[in-house]
């Protein structure tokens, strides 16, 4: 199936983005929780085709859920880093022309 074939490319971009980032300490940090929000949708699209149980399905979107909100965390964190400020004061700027 479709979804097994994007899964392994998943993986290995995963993997290769790891291990880019472990050898040059360049590369994007939250990746690992976005690969896993990703991942988790195909497999609950993978349930959902293969007939699997409406829990397995729920389970697997639950992951996605979590593991998107992990992402979003990360970011959040990372922005409010980098711009110094409180996560609740960061606003969206128009690109200056």
């Amino acid at each position: 199936m479709i979804a097994d074939l994007i899964l392994a490319g998943m993986a290995a971009e995963g993997i290769g983005l790891v291990v880019y980032r472990a050898v040059t300490g360049r590369g994007p940090r939250p990746v690992v929780a976005n690969l896993l929000a990703g991942a988790s949708i195909l497999i609950a699209w993978r349930a959902s085709a293969s007939g699997a149980s409406d829990a397995a399905v729920a389970a697997a979107l639950a992951a996605a859920g979590i593991a998107h909100g992990l992402d979003l965390a990360a970011r959040w964190r990372t922005a409010s880093r980098e711009s110094g400020a409180l996560p609740a004061t960061i606003r969206w700027r128009a690109p200056r022309r």
